[in-house]
């Protein structure tokens, strides 16, 4: 059996939907814009920076530091900086700051002459509440890239 269509001919009238269907949504329109994509980008920030705050604490807790603090913040009227990790080791603190960015030099260009005086400040108001005012100190730089890979740059602000 053989079935024959024939394109030519003229194509019967059809009949008006009882509900109009409504167009196909943009596909943009299930993409966030505005203040939802900030709040999404800050959101994967943050657990991007808190992935890699582990992963340095990580580092340091297998060389011998011991954790004092993470995520401190100085009160406001002494400089407001938050210090990421302090960690104790043989007499020494070290106050880490943590920076993930796209690549490592990214990472290493992100902490501000501004940033350092406040976790300065902060790190001396530690001290200060600790009764550890002239103790060893030394600021840390742990930076990690979009892939994970990181470095500690010990001793970076000196």
């Amino acid at each position: 059996m053989q079935l024959a269509l024939d394109f030519s001919a003229p194509r019967p009238a059809s009949r008006p939907a009882s509900r109009p269907t409504p167009p196909p949504a943009p596909l943009q329109a299930s993409l966030p814009t505005g203040m939802d994509r900030r709040r999404l980008v800050g959101r994967r920030s943050l657990h991007r920076g808190a992935a890699a705050e582990t992963q340095a604490l990580r580092r340091y807790l297998a060389r011998g530091w011991r954790l004092e603090a993470r995520n401190w913040r100085a009160e406001r009227v002494h400089g407001g900086g938050e210090l990421d990790l302090i960690l104790w080791r043989d007499g020494w603190y070290a106050f880490v700051e943590v920076k993930a960015r796209r690549s490592l030099d990214e990472a290493a260009g992100a902490v501000t002459p501004a940033q350092f005086r406040r976790l300065d400040l902060a790190s001396q108001r530690f001290l200060n509440l600790r009764g550890a005012d002239f103790a060893d100190r030394r600021f840390d730089l742990a930076i990690c890239d979009q892939w994970g890979r990181m470095e500690i740059l010990e001793n970076a602000f000196a």
